[in-house]
């Protein structure tokens, strides 16, 4: 069976690690970490929301962008930040500190074409709203930022880099609206057309017979090759009637806003129902989604990953749409952990997908048991997953957890995944350590093992 560094809990940053995944007595993937990179160090804040992002055509070029949240134990302040890489993750620097609010958050970035480079700052609502950043050199150097916009919470960003666009080099930003607009629908679409100087005024889909929408979080944002803009969010249901029903027991969606005219109207699909909640109705999970080449020459293909709890214990799945956005298929079981747990709930969680440019979809995700990240991958195109690998180290037999901080986990997804124009991944993680914290970068390769065709486990919902 493959080495599982998760097990043993040693370090993974000595040297590189090859590992043969096997299944059924046969290999069926090769997996490859890279040794792995300290982004950044702070004594008083822990970076959170961290999403990775990589240039389309650049393969040294690569950011993360997120919040540095402190101190610990009271309500914190924040600062947004950008981390930008020139090599391929082999070193970073801070380029961008977002200080223009005492709450700054859950931010989002995204490159154009060429140098240009984008940040969004969400600031409280209180003290201007959303701030738009944008670099013409990679993310080295920043513009005074544009704005304020409407506030838009949570938000998720793309850039249309498609040769074959009609839109193209436009930016769309997706949100959360319903905070301090009054309005409780689905979440808006804000785009700008020219270089992200001005911010058109947000667009929202038909609310004719639409149910109240309290929660519509999104967990990121892909713009296709023909144009047409997605992004999935996280939706919770509150039909006309139901003012008394708990936030547990009502309806909650994986859904996906879709624009397929440049941004100028809306409309919403939904990828799956299923379940999740914490003690207060809260929805702590989001979804994450990718797009990219499908297997054997059969075009661009969406993915959407997310944690389900409709089978009385967490799990992580996985659904692609092959038409746009519009429809998508049966879900695929990603993680592994069946009879690892058998009398907890929480057991995967904090799903995140990206695409090579081979087809090859590596999803990374918490293992809540053993306290570390790890990575499954599919080899023929999101329907089979083989056996996971882990990318951090356990903390369960001692050691600091990188998941024990400042709202660790209920705020979202705190590693980002990206997948770089030569096709290795990129993940990246907040570690808590004693006196501080710090964020952690590496990157693997995920391919077939000589020889062998793919295996998976199973496809079984």
């Amino acid at each position: 069976m493959a080495y599982d560094r998760c097990r043993q809990g040693k370090v993974a940053s000595i040297a590189a690690v090859s590992c043969l995944v096997l299944m059924a007595g046969a290999t069926a993937q090769q997996i490859e970490v890279s040794p792995t990179v300290v982004v950044a160090e702070d004594a008083d804040g822990v970076a959170s929301w961290s999403h990775v992002v990589a240039h389309p055509t650049d393969a040294d070029r690569l950011m993360i962008c997120g919040a540095l949240i402190r101190p610990r134990g009271a309500m914190p302040g924040a600062t947004g930040f950008v981390a930008v890489s020139h090599d391929g993750g082999g070193s970073w620097r801070r380029t961008l500190t977002d200080s223009g609010a005492a709450f700054s958050s859950e931010h989002s970035g995204a490159f154009g074409r060429g140098d240009r480079a984008y940040f969004a700052a969400t600031h409280d609502h209180a003290e201007g709203g959303l701030w738009l950043y944008r670099s013409d050199d990679g993310g080295l150097s920043w513009h005074e930022p544009a704005g304020p916009a409407p506030f838009v919470d949570l938000t998720a960003m793309a850039v249309d880099v498609s040769p074959a666009s009609p839109h193209r080099d436009r930016l769309y930003l997706f949100g959360h609206f319903a905070r301090h607009s009054g309005r409780r629908g689905p979440m808006p679409l804000l785009r700008s057309e020219d270089g992200g100087r001005t911010l058109r005024p947000p667009a929202f889909p038909p609310d004719d017979g639409q149910p109240d929408r309290p929660i519509t979080f999104p967990g990121g944002a892909v713009v296709l090759e023909d144009g047409t803009a997605l992004a999935v969010y996280q939706s919770m249901h509150r039909p006309a009637g139901s003012e008394g029903i708990p936030p547990q027991a009502l309806p909650k969606y994986v859904e996906l806003l879709r624009s397929a005219d440049g941004g100028r109207s809306v409309s919403i699909a939904t990828v799956a129902r299923y379940e999740y909640w914490l003690a207060d109705g809260a929805l702590p999970d989001l979804p994450s989604i990718a797009a990219g080449a499908g297997r054997a020459g059969g075009g661009q293909v969406a993915y959407v990953a997310w944690t389900d709890l409709a089978a009385g214990r967490s799990e992580v799945w996985l659904a692609a749409s092959r038409d746009g956005g519009e429809t998508w298929s049966a879900p695929a079981r990603v993680d592994d952990l069946d009879g690892v747990m058998e009398h907890d709930v929480f057991v995967a969680s904090h799903p995140n997908v990206a695409v090579g440019q081979d087809g090859i979809v590596a999803v990374s995700w918490r293992d809540i048991r053993r306290d570390c990240w790890r990575v499954s991958a599919s080899l023929d195109g999101g329907l089979t997953f083989g056996p996971s690998m882990p990318l951090t180290t356990s903390h369960r037999d001692g050691g600091a957890s990188p998941l024990d901080g400042v709202y660790s986990i209920a705020h979202g997804s705190d590693v980002g995944l990206a997948a770089d124009a030569a096709g290795r991944y990129h993940a990246a993680w907040s570690e808590e350590l004693e006196g501080g914290y710090r964020l952690l970068s590496v990157r693997f390769l995920v391919g077939h093992s000589p020889g062998e065709a793919p295996a998976g486990i199973r496809n079984d919902r």
